[in-house]
């Protein structure tokens, strides 16, 4: 339980983000020189994963991308590095402009084509997040990697992560895959039509929302399109998947009432709830490389997000919960040397 506290403060990596203090980044203002006309609908179709999507006027917070940000607050900033310069995109308008008195470091060490996710403030996060604010940082640079690598390679494109540094992620292709211009407009419709229908769901009826049936959003085709298309993460992140029937959910095959879950997550009401994600991670890297544990956590919770829209549920992950109470259940249904980490509560919309 303490070192999962300690995750608030330091995650004991020298050169990844370890330390208050590095990541305590000013915001970087750049002037923007809007680009009239580009001709690249790859860096485009890229740039535009990170922009603004949908209002959803029945939460607080109305503004949201295609992938969950604490608050719809979305400190991240998607920079691309082509024809010797940094290219973004209007997270409003769609407008591109160069990005001019940048603080990414000398041009020389970046290669066409990479893409810098850029961490633009660290602290915009509330004070009331100050004990996780860390890892929710590092679970939305998950949650945006997903999406990327989904969308570049829909475009026949496939990247890696190749630099984790203080202030930003940055993620180098890897190889490359002609593919027609039809197939393309396809699969790419398909993705932003997925992407715009990602919901975390109503602000406050997580308490008291009444389930209704709600048909998949993508037809069969399109369905068995996505699924093709989406890619398979490779990591060492443990998922629990609990499994709903009347009031108990069911995993490795032991019943838990939802009553049981209501203790470990107060401001949610399972017995509303179709069915949880818990994702883990192995306790040896707790001293070890805990920074890339955390970023696939993210990852894989957007994949299981993405699956979960098609098929009409709302997806809200949850970073708060009772910490103690979580590793007991993990222990009742035989799991051990994992250390829970993230949430992911499904409904119907």
């Amino acid at each position: 339980m303490d070192a999962y506290y300690n995750l608030g403060f330091s995650y004991n990596l020298e050169q990844e983000i370890n330390s208050q203090n590095t990541l305590a980044f000013n915001k970087i203002e750049s002037e923007k020189d809007y680009i009239d006309s580009f001709e690249s609908d790859i860096i485009r179709e890229i740039l535009k994963v990170d922009n603004f999507i949908r209002i959803d006027e029945r939460n607080k917070y109305i503004l949201h991308k295609s992938y969950p940000s604490p608050r719809a607050i979305y400190p991240l900033e998607l920079v691309i590095f082509t024809n010797g310069k940094f290219i973004s995109m209007n997270k409003y308008s769609n407008k591109m402009f160069y990005k001019k008195n940048i603080l990414y470091g000398h041009s020389a060490q970046y290669k066409e084509m990479d893409i810098v996710i850029n961490i633009r403030d660290f602290n915009i996060y509330p004070g009331s997040y100050n004990k996780i604010k860390k890892s929710l940082l590092l679970l939305e640079i998950g949650h945006l990697i997903y999406n990327i690598i989904l969308k570049t390679k829909s475009l026949g494109l496939n990247y890696k992560v190749s630099q984790i540094n203080e202030d930003n992620i940055v993620m180098e292709v890897i190889s490359q895959k002609e593919k027609l211009s039809h197939e393309v407009e396809l699969e790419v419709s398909i993705l932003n039509k997925v992407f715009i229908n990602r919901s975390s769901g109503p602000q406050i009826p997580l308490i008291s929302y009444k389930n209704c049936s709600k048909d998949r959003i993508l037809n069969q085709f399109e369905y068995s399109t996505f699924k093709g298309i989406i890619p398979i993460i490779e990591n060492k992140i443990l998922i629990l998947n609990f499994k709903k029937e009347k009031d108990y959910f069911t995993v490795n095959n032991i019943k838990i009432h939802y009553t049981e879950l209501n203790n470990i997550l107060s401001t949610i009401n399972f017995k509303l709830i179709d069915e949880l994600f818990i994702f883990l991670y192995h306790e040896n890297f707790i001293k070890l490389n805990l920074t890339s544990q955390i970023i696939d956590i993210g990852s894989s919770c957007q994949e299981k997000i993405l699956l979960s829209t098609i098929n009409g549920y709302f997806s809200r992950p949850m970073k708060s919960f009772d910490m103690a109470k979580t590793e007991l259940l993990v222990r009742k249904i035989g799991i051990r040397n994992f250390i829970p980490h993230y949430f992911l509560v499904n409904f119907k919309k």
